[in-house]
């Protein structure tokens, strides 16, 4: 049977937009790339296609990268579906291959033909992306995007081979990020805070070791008595899974549980907007943190990364100074060794059974406390 000159197939987007896509088959019998009429009713969509193949342009083979790649992470996409199969795969990485694709990968390469790009284009990108002052951990992450939508064009027999092959070989990252020193855990809270909302958000760091996002999200329902229960984290303006996807639990000073109810008061979240009951604005409280630098600290902020982050890496080496088993360091940090790790501790955990570790966190809370100017 003859096949006809083109088929149309309906695609959403991610923007929930319905758009027409046609594809052909090539004189092997191979069904094409499909290809955006830009079109959102059938019949425009057709027009569109018979006007391309009276032009004898329907059948180009030449399938640019910005075609191929177009919405190649969207949840209606085969990438995701396959991840879904796979195991899943999070929300906030989703969104980072998104935004990666669209703000540094298609403007560089989306013009070109996808069968065209070589070794030496993916290597001078690299370049490009030094030059515009990405870290070479970002750099990697781009290019490793970039492998992943190749490999796929490979199993669409669209390219013989990938042009991000072993001769492309990943950037020396440099972990930098430190711990916050005492001296400099006692000058940052030493400073006059004028809003608490702040003062209590960074007092969570070196008391729980929460990341940014958990302390971010962290809602009236999860302060329990004497503990707190990690059950999400609040990031891109949305609420999703924890890093580990593991729920947690950590011991905290009946006077941070009591200043923590104060703060939400009948709120949803610990740390809400004052006009709405949704988190404080991520980048305003990030940048907060700064204002308490001293000029040393602003330096090593610039060199090592000292963030939020390191208010982490200060509770991880306090507690495992006072010769905490790490175990229990991990778990109040944590640090996942692999899916159901963490659920077997919180199935018999008890908030006494991390007593030694309430004792350093009082310790630590009164020491902050008094340094606090009013």
């Amino acid at each position: 049977m003859n096949k006809r000159p083109f088929y149309l197939t309906k695609r959403k987007l991610a923007s929930g937009k319905i758009v027409y896509y046609f594809y052909t088959y090539d004189k092997f019998g191979n069904r094409t790339v499909p290809q955006s009429t830009g079109c959102s009713k059938k019949t425009d969509a057709f027009n569109y296609c018979s006007s391309l193949f009276k032009k004898g342009n329907l059948t180009n083979q030449n399938v640019k990268f910005k075609v191929y790649a177009a919405n190649f992470f969207d949840e209606e996409e085969r990438w995701y579906k396959n991840k879904m199969v796979e195991g899943g795969i999070t929300e906030n990485t989703v969104t980072t291959y998104q935004i990666n694709l669209r703000k540094y990968i298609m403007p560089y390469f989306g013009e070109m033909y996808i069968d065209k790009i070589t070794t030496s284009d993916i290597k001078a990108y690299r370049i490009h992306l030094t030059e515009s002052g990405l870290s070479n951990k970002s750099i990697n992450n781009s290019v490793n995007i970039i492998r992943i939508i190749f490999n796929y064009a490979m199993e669409d027999d669209i390219i013989y081979k990938s042009p991000v092959n072993k001769t492309v070989a990943s950037l020396k990252v440099e972990h930098k990020r430190e711990a916050f020193t005492d001296d400099e855990l006692d000058y940052i809270f030493s400073n006059y805070f004028e809003d608490e909302r702040y003062y209590l958000f960074l007092l969570l760091g070196p008391l729980t070791g929460m990341r940014f996002s958990e302390a971010l999200g962290l809602t009236r329902e999860n302060i329990k008595d004497g503990y707190i229960e990690i059950t999400h984290q609040y990031n891109n303006n949305k609420i999703k899974d924890i890093k580990t996807k593991e729920k947690r639990f950590i011991t905290i000073p009946k006077k941070l549980e009591e200043m923590l109810r104060k703060q939400v008061g009948d709120r949803t979240f610990i740390f809400s907007q004052k006009l709405l009951d949704i988190p404080i604005v991520e980048s305003t409280t990030r940048r907060n943190l700064y204002n308490y630098y001293n000029f040393e600290m602003l330096r090593r902020k610039k060199e090592n990364q000292l963030t939020y982050h390191s208010f982490r890496y200060y509770l991880n080496t306090l507690l495992l100074s006072k010769n905490i088993p790490k175990y229990k360091v991990d778990f109040v940090i944590g640090h996942s060794e692999g899916k159901g790790s963490m659920t077997q501790l919180y199935t018999t955990w008890k908030p006494n059974m991390y007593d030694d570790v309430l004792k350093v966190q009082e310790e630590l809370l009164d020491r902050l406390l008094s340094l606090r100017k009013r």
